[in-house]
């Protein structure tokens, strides 16, 4: 039934909900009548309808109806009753619960409304409106929250609470007080203010009243910390800090200059955990200056554990600031002190150290260069002809740079590793240094000593530059004589270029950089930075080279290899007669006047002539046929295979028809026996053509 009656009630609740929305989902008339009858059927309602039977309502509402109108007519006819919160009450009862309030609060001043209504079963919204609510305002009673006092009671507690901080003699928590004297936290500070207000309280609140740490303060307390303070001084001759906190003073200071007069308080010292007198603090300075004297250092914390003072830790730092002030000699490795001149000590005590590492390094530097031979370059094409010397470079100018990086390393000592842990392995050897003092030390001299075996390397390296002196002046003789043979072919060539047609002019020019600009470039870095294979070295290595030489060297041997790339060899000129000038490499350079390139090409020519008739590679022979040709006519070329083809054809108005041909039917010859290096009966061939060809050029 219980099931069926909520079904109904949320078929109510949706019903109504329809009613009120839109015209459209209403139920008619008709329809709400024919549900109300379908539910009076099923006896699942009971309603009363009025005479009219247009109107209904249940009889429990009925009901209602009725005890509502029956009480009013009791309130009206009758003065003994009355209503309240909904219920109907007899004032007698209600004069009796206030006759009972009255000897519960005479006998224990204080009662809670919680309370009260749990031993009278009643509500709390009943025991405000029948009681709480008729107390006459100004009498003996006062509702505060949730509790009900007497006066009585409330002026008794305060006087409690004026007793208590009478008795106070030192500083306290008024949290402390509050509890003592058992009031709420509203009560209590209403007691409080009161007594502030007639002046009934012999002392001061500190800090917030919301803050759990507000402290109560009596004014006795006061002469009695001084009177504390003036006494343990005279007894022990300081003050800790410890003591002033147990007697409740968070501000030492100031509680300490309360306690003296201006005079004496200027006699004080105040440290990290302890004031004394200026005389003790000095007597303490001059033993602990003393012993850095003697020693060169000092533990702080062992000559103050040496004094009968309680000194604790906090108060070292005070003894080292003022030890250290004004004086850049002193070093701190708290606690102790030590000076420099422990430190130069330190250093002088690894003499021994530094040169047996100087020479560990000299000989790490000595096995590196003896490692450090580079890999043979490829062979360029299938030969250069003239000069080239048959080596294929991969480029000049700033692409030629070597490993310089490494070599100021291994030149200088500057590559090498020192940690902390061996400089103190070092100091721990030596006994010169106290043991406390080893790590602080080790880490001040790590730089020096660093330094210091750099030193030596640097002497033991000018040592060794000394001694090979006069193989350097040798080397310097050679280099000017091997810079003034290929200065010479370069500029031979670069004589015959402005005889060469334009179309080809600027490969040869750039062939010519590329091999012998290239290795003249090569060989004076060799020179410079005292390397050897330099041409051989890979790029990176050749960058390093010369990033190790001195500033001035380095950018002149830079813009030579960056003229290397460049489209004039005027460039490449100037950047060499830079580089050998008086103030960088000192090396004598001269530019060959005419008649000496006349007479070059006469040599040049000779020795093409030569290799005709030496060489047994056809390709190698034709390149030097053709090369002869043009250095016999007056013009020096330098050219690889690669420009055979072209070379041949501007030789058409400078030699005879015959050897003309002979030169077209070879090249022919050669390109076809490149394609078919199988082919014996076409190499025969291409032997009789080179061997005509000798003979035509022999016979001139």
């Amino acid at each position: 039934m219980s099931s069926a009656w909520d079904e109904i009630k949320r078929l109510a609740s949706d019903l109504q909900r329809v009613q009120l929305s839109a015209a459209a989902k209403k139920l008619s008339e008709a329809n709400c009548v024919e549900v109300i009858s379908k539910l009076i059927e099923r006896q699942l309602i009971d309603v009363v309808f009025t005479r009219d039977g247009t109107t209904y309502i249940t009889r429990k509402h009925l009901c209602t109806e009725y005890v509502i109108a029956a009480t009013k007519t009791i309130i009206a006819e009758d003065d003994e009753f009355l209503i309240s919160a909904g219920e109907l009450f007899a004032r007698d009862y209600v004069h009796k619960l206030q006759t009972d309030l009255r000897v519960l609060l005479s006998e224990e001043g204080v009662r809670s409304i919680a309370s009260l209504c749990r031993d009278w079963s009643l509500s709390t919204e009943l025991l405000r409106s029948l009681l709480l609510d008729r107390l006459q305002e100004g009498g003996e009673f006062t509702v505060d929250g949730e509790n009900i006092y007497t006066l009585d009671f409330l002026e008794a507690h305060k006087f409690i609470l004026r007793a208590v901080l009478c008795a106070i003699t030192k500083a306290t928590l008024l949290s402390h007080i509050q509890q003592r004297v058992s009031l709420p936290t509203n009560r209590f500070f209403a007691a409080l203010d009161d007594l502030l207000s007639s002046g009934e309280v012999p002392g001061k609140i500190v800090g917030s009243r919301t803050s759990a740490s507000a402290i109560y303060i009596p004014n006795l307390h006061g002469e009695l910390v001084n009177a504390a303070i003036r006494r343990m001084f005279a007894q022990n001759e300081y003050i800790l800090f410890s003591d002033l906190k147990k007697m409740g003073l968070s501000d030492v200071k100031a509680a300490v200059k309360s306690a003296f007069a201006k005079e004496e308080f200027g006699q004080l010292r105040f440290l990290g955990s302890i004031v004394v007198p200026e005389e003790v603090f000095d007597t303490q300075m001059s033993a602990l200056k003393d012993e850095l004297a003697q020693n060169c250092f000092v533990d702080v914390s062992a000559e103050l554990s040496k004094s009968s003072l309680p000194f604790e830790a906090e108060d070292e730092s005070f003894f080292i600031e003022a030890i250290t002030a004004g004086d850049k000699d002193l070093l701190v490795s708290e606690p102790r002190l030590y000076t420099s001149e422990l430190l130069a000590k330190a250093v002088d005590s690894l003499s021994e150290k530094l040169d047996q590492r100087a020479g560990e390094e000299m000989d790490k530097m000595d096995q590196k260069k003896k490692k450090a031979a580079p890999k043979p370059a490829e062979k360029d094409e299938w030969d250069e002809g003239g000069k080239g010397k048959g080596k294929k470079g991969k480029g000049g100018g700033a692409k030629g740079r070597g490993n310089a990086k490494k070599d100021e390393d291994d030149n200088t000592g500057s590559g090498f590793s020192l940690d902390v842990d061996e400089v103190e392995g070092w100091l721990r050897s030596s006994e010169r240094v106290p043991e406390e003092l080893i790590q602080s030390i080790a880490e001040q001299i790590i730089d020096k000593v660093s330094q210091s075996i750099r030193d030596r390397v640097a002497r033991l390296v000018a040592t060794q530059a000394v001694s090979s002196a006069q193989s350097n002046k040798r080397s310097h003789q050679q280099m000017e004589q091997q810079l003034n043979q290929l200065y010479a072919n370069i500029s031979l060539f670069e004589t015959g270029l402005e005889k060469i047609p334009d179309n080809i002019r600027d490969d040869l020019r750039a062939y010519l950089q590329k091999t012998l600009c290239t290795e003249l470039a090569h060989a004076l870095l060799g020179f410079a930075s005292d390397t050897g294979n330099v041409g051989q070295m890979k790029e990176k290595q050749r960058e390093e080279t010369i990033e190790a030489l001195p500033s001035r060297i380095k950018d002149a041997i830079v813009a030579l290899y960056a003229s290397l790339r460049e489209d004039d060899l005027q460039n490449f000129n100037n950047a060499l007669f830079d580089l050998c000038a008086p103030s960088v490499l000192q090396l004598g350079i001269k530019n060959p006047d005419k008649k000496t390139r006349e007479e070059l090409t006469n040599v040049y020519a000779t020795q093409l002539l030569a290799q005709v008739n030496e060489q047994s590679d056809p390709a190698a022979a034709l390149l030097s046929s053709v090369l002869y040709l043009y250095a016999k006519d007056g013009i020096a070329v330098h050219a690889s295979g690669k420009f055979v083809a072209q070379l041949v054809s501007h030789l058409a108005t400078l030699i005879d028809v015959e050897i003309y041909d002979l030169l077209l039917s070879a090249q022919k010859l050669v390109v076809a026996s490149f394609k078919n290096k199988g082919d014996v009966e076409l190499k025969e061939q291409l032997d009789q053509q080179i061997q005509a060809l000798r003979q035509r050029l022999t016979q001139g």
